[in-house]
This record gives C-alpha cells, structure tokens and sequence, in this order.
C-alpha cells in the first residue's frame, strides 16, 4: 500500500496457501485461465491511500 506520494506504508508476501484452493502450493492452472483468489489484507491506517498487486 503507498502513501498520496507513492511512498509504501505497507506490505505483505502472500503464500500460495493463503489464496490457492485447498492450499497446494503446487497447484497451478493453464495459460490464459482464470482462478478467484481472496487476499486479506489489513488496514495500515489514514496514510495509505492506494496499492498495488504483483503476480509472479
């Protein structure tokens, strides 16, 4: 999450068991599919404004 300026106020590493079904971190899903993912995330307070996933 970053600040009005673009600074991060916070942050987090999801681990595969947190938003894979049945967490099997060696599940996996073809090209072009599609997945629903649940990512809980909490509020670092006023300064965050806006954020930012990247998958890998």
């Amino acid at each position: 999450m970053h600040d009005v300026d673009g600074n991060v106020v916070a942050s987090r590493l999801f681990h595969p068991n947190e938003y894979l079904a049945g967490g099997d971190r060696h599940s996996s899903f073809a090209a072009q599919a599609t997945a629903q993912l649940e990512l809980r995330v909490a509020d670092p307070g006023p300064a965050a404004v806006g954020f930012e996933f990247t998958f890998y």
